[in-house]
């Protein structure tokens, strides 16, 4: 089984994510359930909507796009792994956007993940390079080269394979390549067996494009 995750970012109304599952569902999985994880990085205020419907199938989940590095408490805003408990199955930690734009730290991801790990959320840890250094236990990691985030640039195939071989030498993690993946490309990464899966943002944004996306990588 691989992975393939759904990354909306901050798009998606609750009415627009319970018209989006209603036509992503109304697909045919029979060869798909047999091959693929799904996992739907889904915004914070529709989570719980799109848990509902997850529920119905074993190959689907929910991931949080993001949790708090504190524990409950004094934190107006913050969005705490414990208030996740039951609705997020993963979460998607360290994203090149929010260590970029928000300048989040390998620590405060190491943070982050720990929070997970003990309200039994599984880390997704995003790295753009050896540089971003990976907590422990973790178990899934997704490469994201800058360059190919959200430009239309996926990154060559060869240059994934090399990245993978500094990144996780030991073969330690499910990796997984994220930046530009459409239905034209997903093949090649799907295709390799020392590649997990996939990370997708834009293309996950309209549900034929998805479900299509996902056809597109069937073995």
């Amino acid at each position: 089984m691989k992975y393939i995750i759904a990354n909306w970012k901050a798009h998606m109304s609750y009415q627009e994510t319970s018209d989006w599952m209603a036509q992503f569902t109304a697909g045919d999985f029979s060869e798909i359930k047999d091959q693929f994880t799904i996992i739907f990085a889904a915004p914070f205020h529709t989570l719980e909507s799109v848990k509902r419907i997850t529920d119905r199938y074993l190959f689907m989940h929910t991931a949080a796009q993001d949790v708090s590095r504190f524990s409950t408490g004094a934190y107006t805003g913050e969005v705490c792994a414990q208030m996740l408990y039951g609705i997020a199955e993963y979460a998607l930690l360290g994203h090149s956007e929010r260590r970029t734009l928000l300048h989040e730290s390998n620590e405060t991801v190491y943070q982050k993940a720990k929070q997970a790990k003990t309200f039994g959320i599984e880390p997704i840890i995003c790295v753009r390079s050896i540089d971003d250094s990976i907590p422990t236990h973790t178990k899934i990691i997704v490469y994201e080269e800058l360059a190919s985030i959200g430009t239309g640039n996926n990154q060559p195939i060869e240059d994934v394979l090399l990245m993978k071989k500094e990144i996780d030498p030991q073969d330690k993690y499910a990796f997984l390549y994220g930046g530009s993946v459409h239905a034209g490309n997903i093949a090649e990464y799907i295709s390799q067996d020392s590649i997990a899966g996939v990370c997708i943002g834009s293309a996950s944004l309209n549900p034929r494009e998805f479900y299509a996306t996902i056809k597109a990588a069937l073995l």
